[in-house]
C-alpha cells in the first residue's frame, strides 16, 4: 500500500473548558439540550464528536478533529456560539459564558476507551475531586 492510497486522517482531541468564575450553571435541565446541541455544532464543522460530558462547571469534549480545522478555531467557534445557544434558549443563562481558556489534549486510538470512560464518569470522577484538583494534577501529569 502507497502512503497516498491512505484515506482520512484521524486526529483524536479532548477538550476541556470552564464556565466563566467556575460557577454552576450547566445544570440538569440543561444538559442534555446542551450537550445535543454541541453534537451537532461540531458534526455540522466537519469533526466526528466521541463523548461529551462535565459537570456543572466544566465540560469535557472528546472528538475526531477534521485536519482543516485548527483546535484554536474549533474551540473559539463553540465557545461562541454555545454562548449565544445558552443566552438565548435558557433566560437564567442570560449572563452565561466560559473561562477564557481550554485545555487541548492529544489521545492515541490505544487510550480513546479510557477517556471516553473518563468522560462518561465525570460525576462519578467529581464526587471525590474538585474541577481545580483535577486541574492540578493534570497539570502535574503534562510537566513530568
Amino acid at each position: 500500500m502507497r502512503y497516498a492510497d491512505l484515506a482520512g486522517t484521524q486526529i483524536l482531541v479532548h477538550f476541556v473548558f470552564a464556565v466563566k468564575d467556575y460557577e454552576p450553571l450547566i445544570l440538569s435541565e440543561v444538559e442534555g439540550p446542551f450537550y445535543q446541541y454541541l453534537a451537532e455544532l461540531i458534526e455540522k464543522r466537519g469533526h466526528h464528536l466521541i463523548v461529551a460530558n462535565g459537570m456543572q462547571d466544566h465540560i469535557h469534549i472528546l472528538l475526531g478533529l477534521k485536519p482543516t480545522e485548527n483546535v484554536s478555531e474549533l474551540v473559539k467557534v463553540v465557545k461562541r456560539a454555545s454562548t449565544i445557544w445558552m443566552r438565548n434558549r435558557f433566560e437564567s443563562l442570560e449572563t452565561f459564558s466560559w473561562e477564557p481558556g481550554y485545555a487541548a489534549i492529544s489521545c492515541s486510538r490505544r487510550s480513546m476507551h479510557q477517556v471516553v470512560s473518563y468522560i462518561r464518569n465525570q460525576k462519578a470522577h467529581h464526587s471525590v475531586k474538585t474541577f481545580q484538583e483535577e486541574c492540578d494534577l493534570f497539570l502535574n501529569y503534562l510537566r513530568h
